[in-house]
């Protein structure tokens, strides 16, 4: 399973890629079971295998994602040419679309810290900013994926 989750963040990675216009910071996939995390950047060339317990730098955010919503299995950190401006309008998108509010729920407002991220995603929000930075949550790196991609319309037509 490890191999085939690792695949999958490779994947997500392409696509991300693909899409040409988003700023991807950082993606990751959880690893059910081994408490761990494959995490990296748009341009690595492989993810690296992250314990959640252990991690630091960028990887820490996702880690207390992982940690506090065991709903989640995979996150996109950066956003595209019009989710990079949400904090620029407040930080916080109004529901817009039916499909928005299924599948990405409320957004709570932007924070700075990420000691703050936690109590943020508590009302189960499948999009958060921190610090001026989208974070696109999902079940699934695909669902992740499509999470981004809806935020990005949302943001758009918002």
């Amino acid at each position: 399973m490890k191999a085939e989750l690792r695949q999958q963040w490779l994947d997500l990675q392409q696509r991300l890629a693909r899409q040409g216009e988003r700023s991807a910071l950082a993606l990751s996939v959880r690893i059910p079971g081994a408490g761990s995390l494959w995490y990296g950047t748009l341009g690595d060339a492989a993810p690296c295998a992250i314990e959640l317990t252990r991690s630091s730098g960028g990887a820490l955010d996702h880690a207390l994602i992982y940690r506090s919503r065991p709903d989640v299995g995979a996150i996109i950190q950066g956003a595209g040419r019009y989710g990079q401006h949400v904090a620029d309008f407040g930080g916080q998108l109004p529901q817009l679309f039916d499909e928005q509010a299924r599948h990405l729920g409320r957004m709570a407002p932007a924070v700075t810290r990420s000691n703050a991220l936690a109590e943020a995603l508590a009302d189960q929000g499948n999009v958060q900013l921190l610090g001026g930075q989208p974070l696109c949550l999902g079940t699934t790196a695909s669902r992740a994926a499509l999470n981004a991609e809806l935020f990005e319309k949302c943001a758009k037509a918002y």
